[in-house]
């Protein structure tokens, strides 16, 4: 995970999501790349993001954007490795695109980052697998110098994929490159997002892990929108990847 994308809007969770960017640009010793839009009023922006950068020892790059839908960010990150999101902009950012809108268009997974920000990198990380979701195998797969890095990691099946031990097992995945996990069936009861974020409660996870579906604005029918919801709640971070 060697480069980062930012995109800058000046609301008020822009400094925690800053600050958790560098902390994560220093931690895997990637390049920052900060996307401004032209028509905005980003002077005191660049210089917060430049002064950081610059004491954490960050290689970074700043680009303004003449468009910035969110299609033009999308297209910005594809030679990329991760997107680094707000659950959304507080308070409404008009010139913006909504996060979700965003990371829905965009090819690279997109991490989430709460309003409080990240005070490190995730030790703790729920997994919340699918069974035959290439989604949710994208997630893993994006995840893993993440999961490296975790003193615990619980891969979570919810439901249909609790009862019976996954075709492809996550955890061996995970356990071919050098990363121990356990794995929890849980039953569904309620909605599935309460559920991972009961578990991730429980274990005190940093992050969760998962696939991201493009029907519409992080919905598919089978998962229930679990994504979108976890996105609403807005106190954990994500790493969503698409399929």
């Amino acid at each position: 995970m060697r480069v980062l994308l930012l995109p800058v809007f000046g609301d008020q969770g822009f400094e925690a999501r800053l600050a958790a960017t560098v902390l994560l640009a220093r931690e895997f010793a990637a390049h920052l790349i900060f996307c401004a839009p032209v028509a905005g009023s980003t002077h005191d922006l660049r210089a917060l993001a430049e002064a950081q950068v610059g004491a954490a020892g960050v290689a970074s790059t700043w680009i303004e954007m003449p468009r910035h839908d969110a299609t033009a960010f999308a297209e910005r990150a594809l030679l990329t490795d991760l997107l680094i999101l707000p659950a959304r902009w507080r308070p409404s950012e008009p010139q913006a695109p909504a996060p979700a809108d965003i990371a829905v268009r965009a090819t690279v997974p997109a991490l989430v980052v709460p309003q409080t920000g990240l005070i490190r990198v995730p030790k703790a990380i729920l997994v919340a697998w699918k069974e035959r979701t290439p989604a949710a195998a994208n997630a893993v797969r994006a995840a893993l110098p993440f999961l490296k890095r975790a003193n615990e990691v619980v891969v979570v099946t919810i439901g249909r994929d609790s009862g019976r031990a996954p075709a492809v097992a996550p955890v061996d995945y995970l356990a071919w490159h050098g990363i121990t996990a356990s794995h929890r069936a849980l039953p569904r009861a309620g909605p599935v997002a309460d559920t991972v974020r009961a578990e991730a409660e429980r274990i005190g996870a940093d992050l969760i892990v998962m696939g991201a579906y493009g029907r519409g604005l992080w919905t598919e029918q089978a998962f229930g929108g679990v994504a979108q919801r976890l996105m609403d709640g807005d106190d954990i971070a994500l790493l969503l990847s698409r399929a």
